[in-house]
């Protein structure tokens, strides 16, 4: 789904932030939801590591990102980072998760509980645990 995606560009891309921004307030206008992220690197592609060509992120730009406030989408600026670097570090990203952590916990049920199917959950947990108990 295009509304879950996470966009990654380097900061001289203006015209791919300017589309992000662009489609976020077409949606809001619209009631549909938005759910994608931007992730911005200032990094240099040079493959050298060198992060002292790093550039920054335009005055006009970064206030238009500013001015939706926090409300807006999640835009995240990834200093020294290049494009393929930063899809490299989400990539092999492993998530922590606590169950101890009760509002995590809620919010993360919260979040998914519309889209499981508890009857069908139920029904195939249900079946595996009779086939193990040999009762199916």
């Amino acid at each position: 789904d295009s509304a879950r995606t996470m966009f990654i560009c380097h900061v001289t891309r203006d015209d791919v932030i300017l589309g992000f921004l662009g489609e976020y307030r077409r949606r809001v206008r619209r009631g549909i939801p938005f759910q994608s992220a931007l992730v911005i690197c200032t990094g240099c592609d040079d493959g050298l590591g060198d992060s002292s060509n790093e550039l920054e992120l335009s005055a006009e730009v970064c206030e238009m990102i500013t001015d939706l406030g926090p409300a807006g989408p999640p835009v995240i600026v990834a200093p020294g980072y290049s494009p393929a670097d930063a899809a490299k570090q989400i990539r092999t990203m492993t998530p922590k998760f606590n169950a101890s952590d009760e509002r995590r916990v809620s919010r993360a049920t919260e979040h998914y509980e519309p889209y499981i199917d508890f009857d069908l959950l139920l029904e195939r947990t249900s079946s595996v645990t009779q086939m193990m108990r040999g009762t199916a």
